[in-house]
């Protein structure tokens, strides 16, 4: 067709910004700051089809940002365009490493937990008898570090572990997400524990110690898995 006219029947190509498939590509366009993009390729038909699926049999545009995975406002619009958080494995040419992940994250998240306890437990105690309440041997601030560091350390080794061996040549796990999926497990974990220490319950001590040891690291690896950026 001439310049100005539309063909009906043009077929579009795929966008995908960071990785992910853009579902309304002129919404899109307006919206990204050019001085965020970092690059743009334009991907043939005969091999955008092999590389990205069904989605790009007519080609593709891949859109690389300086932030990989940032919510882009829409400049003028009310109705932005959210971005996918799922990572699609379609994009890679093998699966997920999910054993190995979950190994690795599971043997550091003890050492973690294991030396995060050691930290915390310098100034957070049970009182005796009959471990009532929580009482703390430091400051305001050293009892905050304590707490946090019961949390902080095994979630950032389990993540840490977790990208290291679930990485990939196309992409790698997002760290943040990893470390907040363990530290959802940790938290609930640790109140388990006190409270089968103030009722004697061991049920609740069973449950804080799966949730510490196995929930975390697993919870770790199902964050490696679905949260991805590129390379």
């Amino acid at each position: 067709p001439g310049r100005g006219t539309t063909d009906p029947g043009c077929n579009s190509p795929g966008v995908y910004l960071d990785g992910v498939l853009v579902s309304n590509p002129s919404s899109l366009y307006p919206s990204i700051p050019v001085e965020t993009v970092e690059s743009i390729e334009v991907i043939p038909p005969s091999e955008a089809g092999g590389r990205f699926g069904t989605g790009a049999l007519w080609g593709a545009i891949v859109i690389e940002s300086r932030r990989p995975g940032r919510r882009w406002a829409e400049a003028g619009s009310a109705e932005p365009t959210p971005p996918v958080a799922r990572f699609d494995w379609n994009l890679e040419p093998g699966t997920h490493a999910g054993r190995r992940v979950f190994l690795s994250a599971l043997a550091a998240n003890s050492a973690g937990v294991a030396l995060g306890l050691a930290v915390s437990n310098n100034c957070i105690r049970l009182r005796n008898p009959g471990f009532d309440s929580i009482v703390s041997d430091c400051s305001g601030e050293g009892t905050l570090l304590s707490a946090l560091a019961g949390v902080a350390i095994p979630a950032l080794s389990a993540a840490a572990a977790a990208r290291w061996t679930g990485d990939t040549d196309l992409s790698r796990g997002r760290f943040a997400a990893a470390a907040i999926g363990a530290s959802v497990a940790l938290v609930p974990g640790y109140a388990f524990l006190i409270s089968s220490r103030r009722d004697g319950s061991n049920a609740a001590e069973i449950m804080g110690g799966a949730m510490l040891l196995i929930g975390a690291p697993f919870a770790v690896s199902v964050a490696d898995r679905l949260f991805r950026s590129l390379r």
